[in-house]
């Protein structure tokens, strides 16, 4: 598998491929993907479903669910003769990263624990992808990948980074030898430099620029022992791993999420919180139109409606907050 996009690619044919029912019998359990297991709380309200359960995405040679584990023991539960499924059939080593993608993007979101346990994994399946390429599928941030790239003791080699391009780990020595390019052939281009030393464009440009305001070529780096986690056990992944502010959901992440989850489209009150929800998106992505259609002498009033509203947004989030510290302490 390529990249995120190509990912995205092959679930987007899948979710168009069609609609085949087998009973569950016939299907083999996902791979470890949750470090608790399956939810029990979240069986028991897909259970209390009345319409029938999204597809399932199924690996077609192994017969092993890759997406669903959820839904298919409702539906063991509920004593349901068979389930709606749509097949892939690609490469089994792609299928842990097809479950990972599409858990980031519908349903029951991964924990921590969860999420650096898949790291650990795609590190062990797919080495030579680089932390950021690996933390944008999983949604951690790269530090986290690097922390367990290096607990793991994954030898450096070429990677491939988000854009598909295959680059040498060794930055540090190419940074020095762009230097020492630069020096020799003062009137390079950055085109020049980065093909003479196997950097990209971008990176020669930060090498230039650095010689010129008289700093090192190789940014400073915490010794890799500074790092937390770098000395753990790798097998042993704490459920207390950072994440970093690039796993932060947006609203449209949020949003999609919930879309998605057949405890919120299924039922009337998740039916209206995301209509609620999509008006909210459309006015996070642009405002101006919607200020725009206000008549001046109805500003004042409509702007005090909407502190109102964000008051009730405010105890809203209050009550979500409430509920899910209950939901840790029980």
């Amino acid at each position: 598998m390529e990249s995120v996009e190509h990912c995205d690619r092959i679930l987007g044919a899948v979710s168009e491929s069609p609609v085949v029912r087998v009973p569950p019998a016939a299907l083999r359990p996902a791979g470890e993907l949750r470090v608790a297991g399956l939810s029990a709380e979240y069986v028991e309200s897909l259970c209390q479903l009345t319409e029938d359960l999204p597809p399932l995405v199924v690996h077609r040679p192994t017969m092993r669910v890759i997406d669903g584990s959820h839904r298919l023991e409702a539906a063991v539960r509920r004593g349901d003769e068979r389930v709606a499924v749509r097949f892939f059939d690609g490469p089994e080593r792609d299928c842990f990263l097809l479950a990972v993608r599409l858990n980031a993007r519908h349903g029951l979101m991964l924990t921590r624990a969860d999420r650096c346990t898949a790291v650990v994994r795609i590190l062990g399946t797919h080495p030579d992808w680089s932390d950021r390429r690996i933390a944008a599928l999983v949604g951690v941030s790269p530090r986290v990948v690097a922390r367990r790239r290096a607990a793991r003791g994954v030898p450096d080699g070429a990677r491939v980074g988000l854009d598909g391009r295959v680059r040498g780990s060794d930055i540090a020595e190419r940074r020095v030898a762009a230097a020492s390019y630069v020096g020799e052939h003062p009137g390079a281009s950055l085109r020049e430099i980065a093909r003479a030393t196997g950097l990209s464009v971008g990176t020669a440009r930060d090498v230039r620029l650095r010689l010129r305001s008289g700093r090192d070529p190789v940014p400073s780096r915490r010794p890799e022992a500074d790092l937390p986690g770098a000395g753990e056990d790798a097998p042993a992944v704490r459920a207390t791993c950072r994440l970093g502010r690039g796993a932060e959901a947006g609203v449209t992440t949020i949003f999609d999420r919930l879309r998605n989850d057949p405890l919120v489209r299924m039922s009337d009150q998740g039916r209206v919180l995301l209509r609620i929800l999509g008006a909210s998106q459309a006015l996070e992505q642009n405002l101006s139109p919607f200020v725009a259609v206000v008549p001046p002498f109805h500003a004042d009033s409509v702007a005090d409606a909407a502190r109102q509203i964000s008051e009730v947004w405010a105890r809203f989030a209050g009550e979500l907050d409430a509920a899910g510290q209950d939901r840790i302490g029980a």
